[in-house]
This record gives structure tokens, C-alpha cells and sequence, in this order.
């Protein structure tokens, strides 16, 4: 043992410092709520089972993916689904407080893993005008006119992209 160490023992048992603070034991998850964990059962049983739609949608795809991420050129597992998953995102959000009609749209999603961290820059760092000055920025608009007719929360659709829509004859 160092001397540095003895001096710290020493230090600890006479009390002239004060002792680390004990560590904070991990607690693992929070318990689900037994009303929470029947509405999910409920559900799961109302489906026979089956997968969700966006389960679906992932699954769907899958195939299209080329492995490759579409911003920085990194390569992943794309024949692993749990990769796929984390490597499709959605062009425009799919949370209910946003664009539900879309979400399972089949051109609304982008190829970003998670592992290069071009996903969680595009979801949550970026802003539609930096999205607007990246080289990502054709696709994205490409899939939003697709997706566009479809979208039935317009007044939600960014600015930047709104501008993009081509005018009704």
C-alpha cells in the first residue's frame, strides 16, 4: 500500500477528515404501478398479442435500410432489429403532442443510428433551421412532401418546412 493511502487510513481512523460519504446504492427501475401494468396487459390482449403499429412500421423498415448512416457515412447492424430500431428516425416526430397521422407513414423516417449520435442530434439537438443547412437537408424535404399530404396537424408543421409546400392549383 502506497503512503499515501497508510497517511489517508490514518487520517480516518483518528478523525482529523471526515470519511467519504457513502455511496448511493443503484435502486434499479421504478416499480410500474399495478393500474399501469393492467392497462398494458389490457391492451397488449386487445392486439391478440400482436405487434403495435409502429412495431409493425419498424419491421416494414427494416429492408430499406442500407446500413449506412445518410448524415456521416458510419456503418451499423441494420440486419439486427434493435440497431434498425435506433438507426430509423422519424422525419417529423411521432409523439402524440406532434404528428400522430404520420407516425407509421411509410416515407416518414430517415436512416440515423444512434451509435455516430446523428439521431439524437437530429430528435433533439438540432433545429429545423440547422436541419435546414446540413447536407441531410434534401432528403428530409424530399420525404416531408411525400409525407405531406397525409399530415393532419398542420399548424404544427415548421416553419421552414411549410414553406417548402407547394401551392394548391
Amino acid at each position: 500500500m502506497s503512503d499515501y493511502f497508510k497517511k489517508r487510513q490514518g487520517q480516518k481512523a483518528t478523525g482529523t477528515i471526515a470519511a467519504d460519504p457513502p455511496k448511493k446504492k443503484y435502486a434499479g427501475p421504478k416499480p410500474i404501478s399495478d393500474k399501469k401494468l393492467a392497462a398494458k396487459k389490457a391492451e397488449k390482449e386487445a392486439r391478440g398479442g400482436e405487434d403495435t403499429d409502429l412495431q409493425k412500421w419498424y419491421k416494414a423498415i427494416q429492408p430499406k435500410l442500407t446500413g449506412k448512416c445518410i448524415r456521416c457515412g458510419e456503418r451499423y447492424n441494420h440486419r439486427n432489429l434493435t440497431y434498425a430500431i435506433a438507426a430509423t428516425a422519424h422525419v417529423l416526430p411521432k409523439r402524440p403532442e406532434m404528428f400522430p397521422s404520420v407516425a407509421t407513414h411509410p416515407e416518414n423516417y430517415l436512416e440515423l443510428p444512434g451509435t455516430c449520435g446523428c439521431h439524437n442530434w437530429y430528435d433533439n439537438q438540432a433545429s429545423w433551421e440547422q436541419i435546414a443547412q446540413d447536407k441531410i437537408w434534401p432528403l428530409v424535404l424530399e420525404k416531408f412532401l411525400l409525407i405531406e399530404p397525409s399530415i393532419l396537424e398542420r399548424s404544427k408543421i415548421p416553419e421552414v418546412l411549410a414553406q417548402e409546400i407547394p401551392p394548391k392549383m
